[in-house]
């Protein structure tokens, strides 16, 4: 490393030390290809190596649940099989497409988890600011506006 710069062994340039993701065990702190050599490799393998693409996906899940919401697979796949599958308030049965895939529902207050929803039921709370009054209200002018 020169001068905040390090050469990737991928591309062969030398590139600012910013360009290269944080590795902890280095004697650098960071890894040893530039961020565009590894999207590069990361890219070519999900889509030409068999089981990339899903192991990829299975990781990333892993990952997204433990940091937002500390929250295990298995944890998740609790919750999924106690409420059967379905979306916690419109009862909708989980799919395989990514609209019908299940959203992890929490209060923003506490981050306490409160069930898994479908997209719409998700986005509806946070629409609603996950303010019960603005639901009572929605709900009495629905009724009222039939």
């Amino acid at each position: 490393m020169i001068d905040n710069k390090k050469r990737c062994p991928g591309c062969k340039e030398l590139k600012d030390i910013t360009e290269f993701v944080t590795a902890i065990n280095t004697t650098t702190g960071k890894a040893a290809r530039c961020k565009e050599c590894i999207n590069s490799v990361r890219k070519d393998r999900y889509h030409n190596e068999p089981g990339f693409k899903e192991n990829f996906h299975k990781q990333r899940k892993k990952s997204r649940l433990k940091l937002d919401y500390d929250m295990s697979v298995d944890d998740f796949e609790l919750i999924l099989k106690f409420q059967q599958n379905r979306c916690k308030i419109c009862k909708m049965e989980f799919g395989s497409t990514n609209k019908k895939s299940p959203r992890v529902d929490h209060c923003h207050k506490t981050g306490t988890i409160r069930g898994l929803l479908c997209a719409n039921c998700n986005l509806g709370l946070g629409n609603f600011k996950d303010n019960v009054n603005f639901l009572h209200e929605a709900i009495t002018y629905l009724k009222d506006n039939k």
